[in-house]
């Protein structure tokens, strides 16, 4: 893990493909975080990590434009002062017992397009072990990781969301509120480009819970959405069948039977993830104007009348 922290250069194979999807270019890099944070350092109340490596996932999630890539890192820091038991201690250490449930897998391998595919596989939660907001905070703490890598911050990442075995006993747990914060994840606040989110095996439950969701997600995000059921052939024409594992009929072996490889990947991360928390705003005060700042955000009326 340590040395993909350290490293903030492409593969050269992908340093075309970034110059032309996001603007990237070496001779300018230096300059252009530099630049940032400057941006950032001129902001009160805001005491957020300036390591290159962290910073330029903000960049390369906006494509270089720097007032949007400002906007995104406040409302990371906003997100983590607002909601601190989702956003905030990410740490494996604290979050093993829900990482071990077998519900989170990064594969391997990337796709065609040099994305990560996370997979998701809510059906198996036990909501009488971890709480959901323990099982956000590993999801997470899971695309955290995924974001330290620097070909997926330009090629960004595709989820597979199975929802075989989600019942009522989930749902019921899957609030407005929460769809909102997921939302801002997808949407404002999490420096990563998804690509793709596919969803597998939904039961009908699966269409009131995407009606809670779907009012917060842009025209742009929405359409990254693809509802397969249980045709793998309609999933294998996103994501190809040579790095999905036997249980979604690719060509490798099954998913683990726990979650030991990942839960000892994220555990060498550990102290990277427990420095997250070192960051942030120093009040409230200033979180709550960056949330409810943009016109439009959909943030606002909700923390209005929550008076934030």
């Amino acid at each position: 893990m340590e040395s993909r922290l350290l490293d903030l250069d492409l593969p050269p194979s992908l340093v075309m493909k970034a110059e032309i999807e996001i603007q990237e270019k070496p001779a300018w890099r230096d300059g252009d975080i530099q630049a940032f944070k400057d941006m950032i350092q001129k902001e009160d109340n805001l005491n957020a990590c300036l390591d290159d490596r962290f910073i330029i996932r903000f960049l390369r999630a906006r494509k270089y434009d720097y007032d949007r890539a400002l906007r995104m890192l406040k409302t990371y820091y906003a997100m983590k002062a607002a909601y601190p038991t989702l956003f905030s201690q990410l740490q494996p250490s604290l979050l093993a017992s829900a990482l071990r449930q077998n519900i989170y897998h990064i594969l391997p391998d990337k796709d065609d397009e040099g994305r990560h595919v996370f997979i998701i596989r809510m059906g198996l939660w036990d909501p009488n072990m971890n709480s959901m907001e323990e099982m956000f905070r590993a999801a997470l703490t899971c695309l955290e990781y995924i974001s330290t890598d620097t070909s997926t911050q330009v090629c960004g990442i595709v989820a597979i969301t199975d929802c075989k075995g989600l019942a009522f006993h989930h749902a019921k747990h899957f609030t407005p509120s929460l769809a909102k914060r997921c939302a801002a994840v997808l949407k404002d606040c999490f420096p990563l480009r998804f690509k793709g989110i596919h969803v597998m095996n939904e039961p009908l439950i699966v269409d009131m819970l995407f009606s809670m969701l779907k009012p917060f997600l842009s025209a742009k995000i929405l359409s990254r959405f693809h509802f397969h059921g249980e045709k793998l052939e309609s999933l294998h024409q996103h994501v190809p069948k040579r790095i999905l594992p036997l249980n979604y009929g690719g060509l490798k072996p099954p998913l683990p039977l726990d979650g030991s490889d990942l839960l000892q990947k994220l555990m060498d991360a550990e102290q990277w993830l427990n420095d997250l928390d070192n960051y942030g705003y120093r009040s409230k005060v200033p979180a709550t104007k960056v949330l409810n700042s943009e016109k439009g955000n959909f943030f606002t009326g909700y923390f209005c009348l929550q008076g934030w």
